[in-house]
């Protein structure tokens, strides 16, 4: 029975550890500021409003990856 348990804390682990690797991407692109008449708002033809809604969800998918990643 101990390698099972051996082989689930294992696997907990590298979950863990993949699930830390793609939150800190989302952390950079999250924490990147964005003013109404930027300049990456308007290379990527992005509506503000649209570009607030996508940084709200952004927001929820990181904080949900970290909850996974603490856990």
């Amino acid at each position: 029975m101990a390698a099972g348990s051996f082989l689930q804390a294992m696997l907990v682990k590298m979950v863990a550890e993949s699930l830390g690797g793609l939150l800190a991407p989302n952390l950079v692109l999250l924490l990147y500021p964005i003013s109404r008449g930027s300049v990456v708002l308007q290379a990527l033809r992005l509506p503000y409003p649209e570009a607030i809604r996508c940084h709200r969800w952004g927001g929820n998918f990181t904080l949900l990856l970290a909850l996974l990643h603490i856990h």
